[in-house]
């Protein structure tokens, strides 16, 4: 099988188990590993970085490797492209930014998926699916839903002073840190840039604020070469809005507030302005 045809093979199948990607990356490989090419259109089309067949096949175990200490670490199934980000962030020699038109051609395949590419959370769109449908069965059933609302303090500044590597790497570590607290009914996404959201069923406004705080304090302490905080709003369903829309609007502002209140902290229900 030639390049080409190796090439439409992974894109077909990964765009269309974004749901499963680990699963369908192993079915890839099973299909293909025998053959190095594979590893390194593999890599050129997760990574947009272009690599000859066998160092990519090294990386390709590394970062398999990485993926599986993550798993075991958070006792939690880790997505294998965040693996890969943080293998290859590790890495001076390889890791450099896409081209302008390797990044186009990024953006196309993301809005055509359902996950995150930096970080394996679910990414926006694939998110508001979900919480308006946990907001149908909420109705239904008659329980109440958290939404939190979270963004990383002065993010441009760790860009501008350590480099878009390090800002990546923050995410990186902050989303696992918001899987790693995150109850397997709860919906996790980034939800653009350096803001992440959570929806919590069946939790109230204290909950959450439970919830949203532990997370704050996780990502403040993090072992990292510069600090780095989030601030969070919480709004709760049905008390703070009947749709999607207007729960995000209320965190959102409520995660504003929390920032002109001095950062690294959490605004919900009954906070004072």
């Amino acid at each position: 099988m030639n390049q080409v045809q190796i090439s439409r093979s992974i894109k077909q199948t990964l765009l269309s188990d974004s749901l499963c990607f680990n699963e369908a990356l192993s079915s890839l490989q099973s299909s293909y590993g025998d053959n190095p090419e594979f590893y390194s259109i593999l890599i050129r089309l997760l990574a947009q970085k272009a690599i000859e067949p066998h160092r990519a096949r090294e990386i390709y175990r590394a970062a398999q490797d990485l993926q599986e200490r993550l798993s075991t670490g958070m006792h939690a199934s880790v997505d294998f492209r965040s693996a890969l980000m943080e293998y290859l962030l590790s890495q001076e020699s390889l890791y450099t930014f896409p081209t302008v038109v390797e990044y186009q051609e990024y953006e196309q395949q993301q809005n055509h998926a359902l996950t995150d590419f930096l970080t394996g959370l679910s990414n926006r769109r694939f998110f508001e699916t979900q919480c308006t449908q946990e907001l149908h069965r909420a109705r239904r059933h008659g329980y109440r839903i958290a939404l939190v609302f979270a963004d990383v303090d002065d993010f441009k500044s760790i860009n501008d002073e350590f480099g878009h590597k390090a800002g990546d790497m923050a995410l990186i570590r902050i989303a696992r840190c918001l899987q790693k607290n995150a109850r397997i009914e709860d919906i996790t996404a980034r939800f653009g840039g350096e803001e992440f959201v959570a929806v919590l069923p069946h939790t109230d406004g204290q909950g959450a604020m439970v919830f949203a705080q532990r997370l704050c304090q996780a990502v403040a302490s993090m072992k990292l070469p510069y600090s780095i905080t989030l601030s969070a709003g919480v709004a709760v369903f049905p008390e703070d809005g009947m749709k999607v829309r207007d729960l995000l609007d209320t965190a959102d502002r409520r995660m504003y507030q929390a920032k002109s209140q001095g950062k690294n902290q959490v605004t919900g229900p009954g906070s004072r302005s």
